[in-house]
């Protein structure tokens, strides 16, 4: 049985963004920028101001009416929580485990068990901003030194293909920074995630 650790970063509050922690007040508009910069600019020509307002409706459409006297930031980091959980885990995530039905295989999702949703859902924001409870618990717990390094470094190029940064540099600094960006674009194809 495949058992991966999908949806654990969500759960635990990895993926609520700084940029919602910084903006003082955190507003609607902040929230749905928020989302639109993280989920909807893989293609920068189509950020169109049409296609911006129709994507700003139908995350609007997709969340629970804001009573108008909505001030508080923990709302919105719920808001933008839920919108997450139903728009990408459940749809592009949980998916994703569909290989393994293609390839005959079992597997399991232990992190979408009701119970532990609940829990995670209870916590308050400040335990949950950036893994704060779960990495706590980590370090408390730490079997065997298992945990002793929480993080890796996460870098978009593989050691091999470091060169890219590099080259990309070298083009800023002949060509400019449209020629860098474009240089950019066309190798994040290459990338860690790609």
């Amino acid at each position: 049985v495949l058992i991966n650790g999908q949806t654990g970063d969500y759960i635990t509050g990895g993926h609520i963004p700084q940029r919602l922690i910084d903006a003082s007040p955190v507003d609607m508009g902040d929230m749905i920028a928020a989302i639109i910069d993280k989920h909807y600019s893989l293609w920068l020509s189509l950020k169109t101001p049409e296609n911006l307002h129709a994507i700003e409706n139908k995350i609007r459409s997709l969340l629970p009416d804001p009573s108008p006297d909505l001030t508080g930031p923990e709302q919105l980091y719920n808001w933008y929580e839920s919108w997450e959980w139903q728009e990408r885990q459940c749809k592009l995530v949980v998916n994703g485990q569909r290989i393994y039905d293609y390839l005959g295989l079992r597997w399991e999702l232990p992190l979408w068990d009701g119970e532990l949703m609940d829990f995670w859902e209870k916590i308050p924001f400040p335990m949950k901003f950036n893994q704060t409870l779960y990495t706590r618990y980590l370090r408390q717990y730490n079997f065997k030194g298992v945990f002793d390094r929480l993080r890796g470094d996460i870098n978009t190029w593989p050691p091999q293909r470091r060169w890219i940064q590099w080259g990309a540099r070298l083009l800023g600094l002949v060509r400019g920074q449209a020629a860098k960006e474009k240089f950019y674009n066309h190798m994040f194809y290459y990338g860690t995630y790609h």
